[in-house]
């Protein structure tokens, strides 16, 4: 592992509420998002209930298959969510604006300094 993927891994927290939302406006079940993403539905469980969250490439495997931006998991409720939008970042610049925006919020707060 990285040490882009892990700074990554540890600043940015998933949202498995909006796995769920977006499973359901699918109208998929969880064992059939669980088949389409090659996983069990155990995992599509904990990841709805946000005890456990996916690696990078199943990040993508959820977002290609319910057609979502991957960012679209890692933002809190009151936040909109990209979906299905063409024109919507890459993954390399969603990560990129992602790290920079937490690492100034972690700068403000004093728990990380230049």
């Amino acid at each position: 592992m990285s040490c882009h993927t892990c700074l990554v891994a540890t600043m940015v927290e998933w949202n498995g509420k909006r796995l769920l939302e977006a499973r359901l406006r699918r109208g998929m079940t969880q064992d059939d998002l669980a088949r389409a993403v090659r996983t069990s539905v155990t995992n599509i469980s904990r990841w709805e209930r946000s005890k456990n969250r996916p690696g990078a490439s199943r990040v993508l495997a959820l977002a290609l298959t319910l057609d979502i931006g991957p960012e679209s998991f890692f933002q809190a409720d009151d936040e909109d969510e990209v979906d299905a939008d063409p024109d919507r970042l890459s993954i390399d610049e969603f990560l990129a604006r992602r790290i920079d925006a937490l690492l100034r919020q972690r700068l403000n707060k004093g728990e990380i300094w230049p």
